[in-house]
């Protein structure tokens, strides 16, 4: 799917330059960010390297967009755990946590929710299975372009969602002739943490991991390792999203929807602590709910 998409975009680009020269710029971008100092972070060339920079935003589905929490009618920012939360956690150690896999779809706020819905998914069943980003994509009647929580509105008001492998890439909308795999529970509830608060997203992520709305600059595009702190990347308007898996005193680690090929094996930290807040991750966050 990457490299049919990839090839039809520079196939539709007008006066692209040469792939020699846009590999070589791309390649003197990641030179000059090893260089800078203050982070640990490390930067390497991958399968993006042969796009600029707009290529790569209209590949990955990347764009700007206004997220707005006024539906959201409950906070959680006041459910705290008696005992507080433990200094690092990993849902990971669970088995909670599907595969990073490159995306379907043309919204990464799409496939994020549908990362996290899994999870939650996990919680209620212990099953994890992986669920269809194509289906909300296809049959929502709201737009999952620039709607970060369409997915949980679509599983509300449909009762289902199908599998990744059982609803397939039909060419249209198929719910209705692919079988459910959303059998032993609902995720279809969502609320949002309070913008900017540590300590809640933190306690939120003892029940579940969630979902970020973050910023993020071409920088993401070549992360290899390390962790990427508020200077490499300043928060705005989110034009991404990713699944909060795990933290440590010091960085978060996000779920990706590029494909286990793409930075710490399709994982990427980034900086907590000290009122850090990378790319604006802790400002729109929203913790799934199962019926």
């Amino acid at each position: 799917m990457f490299f049919i998409v990839a090839s039809l975009l520079i196939q539709g680009s007008h006066c692209r330059v040469s792939t020699q020269d846009i590999i070589k710029e791309n390649l003197a971008k990641i030179q000059a960010w090893n260089k800078e100092g203050g982070s640990d972070t490390k930067f390497a060339p991958n399968q993006f390297v042969v796009y600029t920079e707009e290529e790569t935003k209209r590949l990955l589905g990347i764009q700007e967009v206004e997220v707005n929490f006024s539906r959201v009618v409950d906070s959680k920012s006041d459910r705290e755990l008696e005992q507080g939360p433990p200094p690092s956690f990993d849902w990971r150690w669970f088995g909670a946590v599907t595969t990073p896999r490159f995306s379907a779809v043309q919204s990464p706020f799409h496939e994020a929710a549908i990362n996290t819905i899994e999870s939650a998914y996990f919680r209620v069943s212990g099953t994890l299975a992986e669920f269809s980003a194509l289906e909300v994509e296809q049959c929502s009647e709201d737009n999952p372009n620039t709607d970060l929580v369409a997915a949980f509105k679509y599983i509300a008001k449909n009762k289902r969602l199908g599998s990744v492998k059982g609803y397939g890439r039909p060419s249209k909308c198929a719910a209705s002739s692919t079988e459910n795999a959303m059998t032993d529970g609902l995720v279809s509830g969502y609320t949002n943490i309070s913008a900017g608060d540590d300590n809640s997203l933190v306690n939120s992520m003892m029940r579940y991991p969630v979902l970020a709305a973050v910023r993020v600059s071409q920088k993401w595009t070549f992360y290899n390792s390390g962790v990427l702190n508020s200077a490499d990347c300043e928060a705005g308007n989110p034009n991404h999203a990713v699944q909060i898996v795990a933290y440590t005193p010091t960085w978060y680690t996000v779920k990706n929807s590029w494909g286990p090929q793409w930075g710490e094996e399709g994982y990427m930290r980034l900086e907590r602590g000290q009122g850090a807040n990378p790319c604006g991750v802790l400002n729109y966050v929203v913790e799934p709910e199962v019926e």
